[in-house]
């Protein structure tokens, strides 16, 4: 059992004192559940399948964790977030624009059918980009983005990911090709699927699996589920 230690209150991870600010400024008094056994693994640049449901809890404690790991004082495209729909890469613009209010972070978000070809990401290249598969694909492959300084890679729902598209598994397979041998990614599942493994096994590195169960709110808040971490050996 790899449990990498807890912790009870923000300030003990030794955060960025603007990201503290911000995590005030959101409304976090004290971390949930899941933020306190899924953030460690994120800070420690492992990779991660972290099983939580869906909601602000869980978007979170990914952005507090690419924030902090995150170097904005470089001008270049450092995270990819990769959603299941525009709805979730609205959200997930709101909750790190409001986590990063003091920290100066520039945020991209491309919906389903922008033509990215328009996008000015390598003149005016943000810090996180997110949006869904197509479009990231698209950036991606096209070398629309200067991938230099990419070192976070994470996929929002994976498992509705792999199974609504299917007939494109190749195609999420691929991007792997395309990025940074040393990427962390981080996978944000609601169901552990057997397909969502199976994409571990293919593209992550000792990948951790963290499970906060199915009962914390959809609101931030304390809750006394249990968490599970054990360790995954990649193929």
């Amino acid at each position: 059992m790899d449990t990498l230690g807890s912790f009870q209150h923000f300030d003990e991870l030794n955060l960025k004192p603007e990201l503290l600010q911000g995590i005030a400024h959101y409304g976090l008094r004290n971390p949930a559940r899941i933020h306190q056994v899924g953030l460690i693994p994120i800070l420690k640049n492992r990779d991660a399948l972290l099983q939580a449901p869906q909601g602000p809890p869980r978007m979170s404690c990914l952005s507090i964790g690419m924030l902090q790991r995150l170097d904005f004082t470089i001008e270049g495209l450092q995270g990819l977030i990769v959603v299941n729909n525009d709805e979730a890469g609205e959200e997930f613009l709101r909750i790190l624009g409001s986590l990063g209010t003091f920290m100066n972070v520039k945020l991209h978000l491309c919906k389903d059918n922008d033509d990215v070809s328009l996008h000015p990401l390598k003149n005016n290249p943000p810090h996180i980009l997110i949006g869904t598969v197509r479009p990231i694909f698209q950036i991606i492959t096209q070398n629309l983005a200067d991938n230099t300084y990419l070192r976070f890679f994470c996929t929002d729902d994976g498992e509705r990911v792999v199974e609504e598209h299917v007939m494109e598994q190749a195609l999420i397979d691929s991007y792997w090709n395309f990025l940074p041998a040393e990427i962390q990614i981080v996978n944000l599942l609601t169901t552990m699927t057997v397909d969502a493994i199976g994409m571990a096994s293919r593209t992550m590195k000792l990948p951790m699996t963290i499970s906060a169960g199915d009962q914390e709110d959809d609101d931030d808040s304390d809750d006394d589920d249990q968490v599970v971490l054990t360790g995954r050996r990649s193929a």
